[in-house]
């Protein structure tokens, strides 16, 4: 394991994806990740396959494998974001020009730093959806149940009980995954 950083920081983000065999490339993202010199990965929730959301109906789009990682930091929030997208990119995630969902061999999205707020045209923290996704509430809930969202003042696990049953349609639990194995 990487020696803990003087003044750290942590940070969760969700991996997502849906090509060219997922689960192997979000397990190939968090080993990269975690060779990052500024960037110790804590822990790893499950992994859940999940339905699409937000593409349209007609369309043929493969489930999504999904889940959360617990990062240590020495990397402020820009620069996490940064570390990330190109992460992404070199993993082969192509984003279309029009801003509509697409399929995607990565997605990685910083979904909380601290307890910092931030709101700026590349970064909004913590993210914007989070609230609304038992994708990422569930894996959340596994590794920081006890985190509080700064906007509602409660817990992933109040978070998630929030959601409407149907909101955990589809949502599949697959299988742990440590960086060591």
């Amino acid at each position: 394991m990487k020696p803990l950083f003087d003044k750290p920081s942590q940070a969760c983000i969700g991996l997502g994806g849906n090509l060219d065999h997922p689960e192997a490339i979000l397990r190939q993202a968090l080993k990269a990740l975690d060779r990052v010199s500024e960037v110790c990965v804590l822990k790893i929730a499950s992994f859940y396959q999940t339905p699409p959301l937000g593409f349209a109906s007609s369309e043929s789009v493969p489930d999504f494998i999904n889940t959360v990682a617990l990062l240590e930091t020495s990397l402020t929030p820009d620069e996490l974001l940064s570390c990330l997208l190109e992460l992404e990119s070199e993993f082969g995630r192509e984003r279309p020009s029009d801003g509509h969902m697409a399929s995607r061999t990565l997605d990685l999205d910083l979904l909380f730093y601290d307890d910092v707020r931030v709101q700026h045209s590349d970064l909004e923290l913590p993210h914007p959806r989070l609230h609304e996704r038992a994708f990422v509430l569930l894996p959340l809930c596994e590794i920081v149940p006890q985190w509080i969202h700064p906007d509602f003042s409660q817990t992933c696990e109040e978070l998630l009980e929030a959601l409407p049953i149907s909101a955990l349609e589809g949502i599949q639990k697959l299988t742990s995954f440590s960086l060591t194995v």
